[in-house]
């Protein structure tokens, strides 16, 4: 799951939080297993399946290439494209299901489901949900206002992430928290690493995973 709301072209990292982003996607991509199948899910205020789950390195590579900001609606819901990831895996026959995100984790947008509540649902089903938290606290440049010609004006902004919210989607479900750096790489093996759980889900009960995932 990728954030593409406008903060992810902010240029704390060189040269934006995007490109950041992609090239560590392909780095991580580049290492899986011929059988693993990955899929790609944008979201902002809404969310797109951007690329079914297919083992196809070039449809992947594709996919992350055309990675844009400004397709959908500005903002940022985790809830509703964490639900969409969940259904897909639901029924998946995949030994190990993870869900990883990159994002800032600033969320300002709402959503009907909270994503503490679906972190206790993908524990329930055995999903780990990884945060991979892109930005840095501060001042940087970013855009501030789209020309008449449809070009960004950059300005200086103030930059921030929210490491709890990422916590929080997390901890439930064995997936780590990356806080990343400018430069730092995550690699596949990072992405996948489960950890015991840092908070007790409670139970999920069973008309509620079928009202979600249907039979």
């Amino acid at each position: 799951m990728v954030d593409l709301s406008s903060s992810m072209l902010f240029q704390d990292y060189n040269p934006n939080r995007l490109a950041f982003i992609k090239n560590n996607l392909k780095t991580a991509v580049s290492e899986k297993n011929i059988s693993d199948r990955v899929s790609i899910i944008g979201f902002t205020a809404e969310n797109l399946l951007l690329c079914p789950p297919s083992t196809d390195l070039k449809t992947v590579n594709n996919t992350i290439d055309s990675l844009s900001i400004g397709k959908m609606p500005e903002g940022t819901n985790l809830g509703n494209p964490i639900l969409k990831a969940l259904q897909m895996l639901y029924s998946s026959p995949a030994k190990q299901k993870t869900i990883v995100v990159f994002s800032d984790f600033v969320l300002n947008s709402s959503s009907v489901y909270k994503i503490e509540w679906l972190a206790q649902v993908a524990a329930a089903i055995d999903v780990s949900i990884v945060s991979i938290v892109v930005g840095t606290n501060g001042k940087t440049r970013g855009p501030i206002a789209r020309k008449p010609d449809g070009t960004l004006l950059y300005g200086t902004l103030d930059s921030e992430t929210d490491d709890l919210a990422a916590a929080e989607i997390s901890d439930y479900t064995r997936g780590a928290v990356y806080k990343t750096t400018t430069t730092k790489q995550i690699s596949l093996k990072q992405m996948f690493s489960r950890s015991a759980p840092r908070r007790t889900a409670v139970e999920v009960k069973p008309y509620l995973l079928e009202a979600l995932f249907g039979n």
